[in-house]
């Protein structure tokens, strides 16, 4: 490719959005969170917004492309306005966890940036595959399909195994505590 493409990846997209006008505020929910309905403006002139991925109390999750990094997909996590604090605990947390372990071996979700878009702050995170739960949830789906007994083999179990064991590990040690600990949050 040609390299001054490369060095300036994204500029074009992002001077483009200074002439833009200011967009609305997205409508809100009673619980503070964003109604996102697309299309979106990039999130922080960047990130193009492709679907929600998940709610949850604090927060919903996106999936959206980061237009300055190849086009990359990236997972965008929206606190909902009264819980912006959390999302900025969350963030220095797992900053530091992601310095100390610069060669990604603790198996730690990897924490890109933050930014403020409009008054929600957001977290960009690498976007992760399925998660356990749902591969199961699809493994479930299948077997009523076919009607033949699905099963993760034990091989399969003691890796994930392993890998959480791991991550829990590197917090201790690093003295975090993770404060909403369930399978969900892990897998």
């Amino acid at each position: 490719g040609n390299p001054l493409l490369l060095a300036t990846a994204g500029l074009r997209g992002f001077y483009a959005t200074l002439r833009d006008p200011v967009p609305a505020l997205p409508r809100e929910r009673s619980d503070g969170s964003p109604v996102l309905v697309a299309p979106l403006p990039l999130l922080a002139r960047r990130y193009r917004y492709v679907e929600v991925i998940g709610r949850g109390r604090f927060s919903q999750l996106i999936h959206a492309i980061d237009t300055f990094s190849h086009n990359r997909p990236v997972a965008i996590k929206i606190m909902h306005r009264p819980h912006a604090n959390i999302g900025l605990m969350e963030s220095a947390h797992l900053s530091a966890l992601n310095r100390a372990d610069p060669n990604d071996t603790s198996y730690i979700l990897r924490h890109f940036t933050s930014f403020y878009w409009h008054h929600y702050y957001c977290l960009v995170f690498e976007l992760m595959q399925r998660s356990l739960k749902s591969s199961i949830r699809a493994l479930s789906i299948k077997s009523q399909e076919t009607r033949q007994p699905y099963s993760v083999s034990l091989k399969s179990i003691r890796l994930v195994a392993l890998k959480m064991l791991i991550a829990l590990a590197f917090c201790e040690r690093k003295e975090i505590i993770h404060a909403d600990l369930k399978p969900e949050n892990i897998l």
